[in-house]
């Protein structure tokens, strides 16, 4: 980074944090729920977005310690399947794989509105926002007759994966 460019983002991060501590104080606190649907999309199920859907839910709690910054904790189940017998592709069809598997996630993350956004507020209604953090799942592909597909390394592994795996969401807006 250039020493100008440094000295410009130096300047305007301290600019926001003389501009925030001038605001009156803000903390509030929120309970969400969710419920949708979850699916795979992958070597078994190459093109058929939605097909073979199963219910999925969450819950988190998410506390703003002002109108810029929250931070975000909750957990999420799911379940994904795919089966080649579904295909009409005769490749698929001969190689006759199928697959389900619950998805158990927690995650933590920290979210940072680049503008003050306020719900149901005239002149805050809008924002641009950038979120990050951690996650963590677990999941235990099965076949359809009951059989750990992880233990077989059907996907061609030399050695068994891990059933708990980490993430890092990242998305900005």
């Amino acid at each position: 980074m250039s020493r100008p460019l440094l000295t410009y983002v130096l300047c305007l991060l301290l600019l926001t944090v003389s501009a925030q501590s001038k605001k009156r104080n803000f903390k509030q606190r929120e309970l969400g729920f969710y419920g949708g649907a979850s699916y795979y999309l992958g070597d078994v199920n190459p093109r058929g977005h939605m097909k073979a859907s199963h219910p999925a839910g969450g819950v988190y709690f998410r506390y703003m310690t002002n109108y810029r910054f929250a931070f975000r904790f909750g957990a999420n189940i799911g379940k994904i399947s795919g089966s080649d017998a579904a295909s009409g592709e005769p490749d698929q069809l001969e190689r006759n794989l199928s697959f389900s598997s619950h998805i158990y996630e927690a995650h933590a993350f920290a979210e940072f509105n680049f503008v003050e956004y306020r719900i149901s507020h005239d002149r805050y209604r809008f924002t641009m926002f950038v979120f990050g953090g951690l996650a963590g799942y677990h999941f235990n592909p099965q076949s359809a007759d009951g059989e750990n597909l992880r233990d077989l390394r059907t996907e061609g592994q030399s050695e068994s994966y891990p059933k708990f795996q980490i993430s890092i969401p990242l998305v900005w807006d």
